[in-house]
């Protein structure tokens, strides 16, 4: 089992508690970091700091919910860790290309620098969109007018329980305004996508 798998199993007990998008995705990120610390014998807030300074959504989740609510979360899957534990041997975790990965990841900075305010559950759409996109264009999909497109989108926030509970948070309205900006903003998105693979292409040559 590695740390998603830790990950998706805090997840998934958190949606079965209706928990709101910001918890889910704090609720995961406090489980893989218990999971890294007790495989590398470090600090579970030390693998905390490494989940809070690498992953923008996660920062982003950790402000939204607060201290309080940070270390109620903290104290609450040390309590039911055997559950975690048991549902991590199990659980299958989605997985997402490189390209989607990065993809994801450029929407969430861009978000989050655009608008420092964004909110987790918007953070994680927005997030899942992107994946869509880059699985519209492999597979020749028109995201506007195919109506195999919603299919995918479907897919992707089915498998990410964080993007789940934000799309059930969001009203219709908001869910389209994040479409549209997701799609009008796209050509940033691939700059800096580009960016990102020429830094990890130097990177894995240095």
């Amino acid at each position: 089992m590695n740390e998603n798998a830790f990950r998706h199993a805090a997840y998934a007990i958190a949606r079965d508690s209706d928990a709101p998008a910001a918890v889910t995705a704090y609720a995961g990120a406090v489980a893989a970091a218990r999971h890294r610390a007790q495989l590398e014998g470090t600090t579970l807030a030390c693998q905390l700091i490494a989940e809070l300074s690498t992953d923008p959504a996660v920062h982003a989740a950790a402000v939204e919910v607060g201290p309080f609510t940070m270390l109620t979360l903290s104290d609450w899957l040390t309590e039911v860790w055997g559950d975690v534990a048991a549902l991590a041997a199990v659980t299958e975790v989605p997985e997402l290309t490189a390209d989607e990965q990065m993809y994801r990841r450029a929407t969430i900075e861009l978000l989050t620098e655009t608008d420092p305010n964004s909110g987790t559950a918007t953070l994680a759409f927005a997030a899942a969109l992107a994946v869509a996109h880059v699985r519209w264009l492999a597979e020749g999909i028109d995201g506007l007018t195919d109506p195999a497109a919603t299919a995918v989108i479907d897919t992707v926030i089915e498998s990410d329980p964080v993007a789940a509970a934000g799309s059930a948070e969001l009203d219709e309205a908001a869910r389209a305004s994040l479409a549209m900006s997701v799609g009008n903003r796209w050509h940033v998105i691939m700059e800096r996508v580009a960016v990102m693979g020429a830094v990890h292409a130097i990177e894995a040559a240095a």
